[in-house]
């Protein structure tokens, strides 16, 4: 990160305040969990950071995350603090389309099984759940393009 202090005295910055928490008569978890508290405040991700990737392994897919680490993410998410920025340029497509297309397809067609009429299951099933005829369509249009036996 441009401007940081990174080592001082070859020790990483956070971990002085750490010690220097413990000095104090903090245990060392609550020490850890407000340093990388309050470097997050200050919108330094890096002991966060730090402490992730010193997390233990318990098996090739498992890390044990102690719950300074879970509380903190916890809430950088709730404070809308913790973003994923798009790989590239433009609005990117709501996730949740998926879902609501994908629950429009299968209702489309369990309408249309019971009734001839593809217009009114069409119509039906976009204002049931809140989409427009066309957007419905083009969803109904996609899923059988890509399930062709």
């Amino acid at each position: 990160m441009k401007n940081k202090i990174d080592h001082v005295l070859g020790r990483r910055a956070w971990d002085i305040e750490i010690a220097y928490w413990i000095d104090r008569g903090l245990d060392r978890d609550h020490a850890r969990a407000f340093t990388i508290r309050r470097y997050m405040e200050f919108n330094d991700p890096r002991p966060l950071r730090d402490a992730l990737a010193k997390a233990k392994r318990i098996d090739d897919k498992t890390v044990a995350l102690d719950g300074a680490i879970l509380i903190n993410l916890i809430d950088l998410i709730d404070q809308g603090r913790l973003l994923v920025k798009p790989r590239r340029g433009g609005k990117p497509r709501s996730p949740d389309l998926f879902a609501r297309n994908l629950a429009g397809v299968f209702r489309y067609e369990k309408r249309i099984a019971k009734k001839s009429d593809s217009d009114a299951a069409f119509k039906e099933t976009a204002s049931e759940l809140g989409m427009t005829e066309v957007a419905l369509r083009e969803a109904v249009t996609r899923w059988r393009k890509a399930n062709v036996d």
